[in-house]
């Protein structure tokens, strides 16, 4: 089963709520709607980062910032709407995205190289004994 689907449900529920924010709603929804973006955002660089993509590590950084609701920016109706357009666009994109790869042999970067580097740099409880050095061999 796919493991980030709570993640992925996040980004389409956030997208949805973007898309709302296009007609008239009250002020309130829009408090929220920062809220929301800037979590679900901030958590998707945070995805992105540690699958070392560092572009969609930036845009989804200034994406939370910009709705960041501590030190909110603000922007007339007719500019946000664009925003909020490419924003819920992006999330939907960074579903797609953010999944692990599989290679034509059909494994994902973690089971190809389950002890790390530069796919997946966490340790593999399989990567947890020693390997027998040369002078332990003689």
């Amino acid at each position: 089963m796919y493991k980030s689907l709570g993640s992925d449900l996040a980004r389409l529920a956030t997208a949805a709520l973007l898309f709302g924010a296009l007609d008239r709603q009250p002020y309130g929804y829009y408090t929220i709607l920062r809220w929301v973006t800037c979590i679900v955002a901030a958590y998707t660089a945070v995805q992105a980062y540690e699958q070392h993509q560092r572009g969609i590590t930036w845009v989804f950084t200034a994406l939370a910032l910009l709705f960041n609701p501590i030190f909110p920016v603000y922007l007339v109706r007719k500019t946000w709407a664009p925003v909020d357009v490419l924003s819920a666009a992006l999330l939907m994109i960074a579903i797609f995205a953010l999944r692990r790869q599989k290679n034509l042999m059909g494994v994902t970067d973690r089971e190809a190289n389950p002890c790390g580097g530069l796919q997946d740099p966490r340790p593999s409880p399989r990567c947890n004994s020693e390997m027998p050095s040369e002078s332990n061999l003689d």
